[in-house]
């Protein structure tokens, strides 16, 4: 075989390979998905986060020809579900719906409770950002100023609640208690609604809720303050932390859909299509609950969660929080 000959077998071969592979991914994406597709979430029916897993799950469902589940398992600040989907098989019918605990915990525990990595997932799409959470307090106190007055003067630390140690709402409370100058005291609960009777009734000082939460219960609890970087439409007259002079507390927290590690790139693909239409076809009802629907590529997902993972492990020494 001469030179020209070896040079154009050795081409005929790679093309041969390169079109053998685009088909194979052509099918594969054909085919897909051959079963119901499941949505865990980490939260109780009912929230915000099964409502929005519910919603795009119907029209991706109508696209695709195949069921969508919504699967609960609640637990363990998230890791029940996340460790549920990483050891799930990789073909893109289980898909996890979750927040940024999923990096948090990796750096909150070093005591083997962690039993996943988050390498052990990947980005699929992100669905929504959250930009604003409510700092709400028991009936009689006017506004942020005067509740950190409050604190200044108190006997002892006023109290404020959380969905649970190292939820990100803890971290707002350490922050705003340090840039406020005040001492505060965390009251963990299983989630935000728990907290409303106490909160109610003056049993608690304050606490940090979702912008839906804060919306359902506006009649017994007074809205401070919120996170983020502008003010919520559903609470356009409670100014943000920033606009009181408080620092620290401008984040936008996200929400995203991640498959197990090794998921095919065209099946991750797929979903990250589907389902960034269906949540844009969502924004009407999704902005009623405090959320804006997002989308994106799964390359451009994952460096959204690169950074915000650098983000955390930043906040996290800056707080000192360990949960060991």
């Amino acid at each position: 075989m001469n030179m020209t000959t070896r040079r154009q077998f050795v081409l005929h071969t790679v093309g041969m390979a390169v079109a053998s592979s685009a088909a194979a991914s052509a099918r594969a994406q054909a085919a897909f998905p051959l079963k119901p597709i499941t949505i865990v979430i980490p939260t109780p029916p009912g929230g915000a986060v099964d409502l929005m897993a519910r919603t795009a799950g119907k029209r991706v469902s109508d696209a695709l020809g195949q069921p969508v589940i919504v699967d609960s398992r609640p637990g363990a600040v998230t890791m029940v579900a996340t460790e549920f989907v990483a050891r799930a098989q990789p073909d893109g019918h289980t898909l996890l719906l979750t927040w940024p605990s999923l990096v948090m915990n990796p750096l909150l525990y070093s005591d083997g409770r962690v039993r996943y990595d988050a390498k052990d997932l990947q980005a699929v799409t992100q669905i929504a950002v959250s930009k604003n959470v409510v700092f709400a307090c028991r009936p009689g106190i006017r506004n942020l100023a005067e509740f950190i007055e409050l604190g200044k003067r108190a006997a002892k630390p006023l109290t404020y609640s959380t969905s649970g140690h190292g939820n990100p709402t803890h971290f707002y409370g350490e922050i705003f208690a340090r840039r406020a100058g005040i001492p505060l005291t965390m009251v963990p609960y299983k989630g935000e609604a728990p907290a409303i009777p106490d909160l109610a009734a003056g049993r608690l000082d304050a606490g940090f809720m979702t912008v839906s939460t804060a919306d359902q219960h506006r009649a017994s609890i007074k809205a401070l303050a919120m996170t983020g970087k502008t003010r919520s439409a559903l609470f356009p007259d409670v100014p943000t932390f920033g606009e009181q002079g408080v620092t620290g507390l401008d984040d936008e927290s996200w929400y995203g859909l991640f498959a197990p590690k090794g998921t095919p790139p065209e099946v991750l693909e797929r979903l990250s299509s589907e389902f960034a239409r269906a949540v844009q076809a969502e924004k009407d009802r999704w902005q009623t609950i405090g959320v804006e629907p997002a989308g994106g590529s799964p390359k451009q997902f994952d460096a959204i969660v690169r950074t915000s993972t650098r983000e955390w492990a930043q906040m996290i020494k800056e707080t000192g929080i360990r949960l060991d």
